[in-house]
């Protein structure tokens, strides 16, 4: 009595909430079967297996590291969008807590007037990030545009090739 056994290769992915949706459909395209999705702090972990007895497995193999490879680049580049201007905000608030700081060395001297400015010039400065950040990031949301659609273009490809490969085996009917 002979049984039939499925071999399977397993990978565990963790992506960006953001991304994660467009990660389990990429995913999918190669002949992955996500069985359990983890939230973390850092993102969403997927666990994913695919039977090992796939033909043309190397060329499948390729066109998956072409869509990771864009996934990545499309990760990249939302970071990069809020790197300035969470930059900006962290140094505003640095100089109000600076003005703080002054602040309170001039209320040990017994100095009230400095006292007074410099609390006032240091609550305003700890407050004004609040009103910057989502400007900044509203003022730079295009600046990778062009980047994050060529990759999500590379995608597209690497899929239908994908899903091409996987299903037909490679060969044209």
């Amino acid at each position: 009595m002979a049984k039939d056994y499925d071999r399977y290769e397993y990978v565990v992915v963790t992506i960006s909430r953001q991304l994660s949706m467009v990660c389990q459909e990429t995913y999918e395209a190669f002949g992955w079967e996500i069985y359990e999705s983890n939230r973390h702090s850092d993102g969403v972990q997927l666990h994913m297996r695919r039977p090992r007895k796939i033909k043309e497995r190397s060329r499948v193999m390729a066109e998956q590291r072409k869509m990771e490879d864009a996934l990545m680049v499309i990760e990249q580049c939302e970071n990069k969008k809020k790197l300035g201007p969470t930059i900006a905000a962290i140094m505003v608030g640095l100089i109000g807590s600076l003005f703080i700081a002054i602040a309170v060395w001039c209320i040990t001297e017994a100095r009230m007037i400095p006292f007074f400015v410099n609390q006032l010039l240091g609550v305003f400065f700890c407050v004004v990030p609040l009103w910057l950040y989502p400007r900044l990031m509203e003022r730079h949301k295009d600046d990778y545009a062009a980047e994050i659609e060529k990759a999500y273009e590379q995608i597209e490809d690497a899929c239908k090739k994908g899903i091409f490969l996987t299903q037909n085996g490679g060969t044209e009917e």
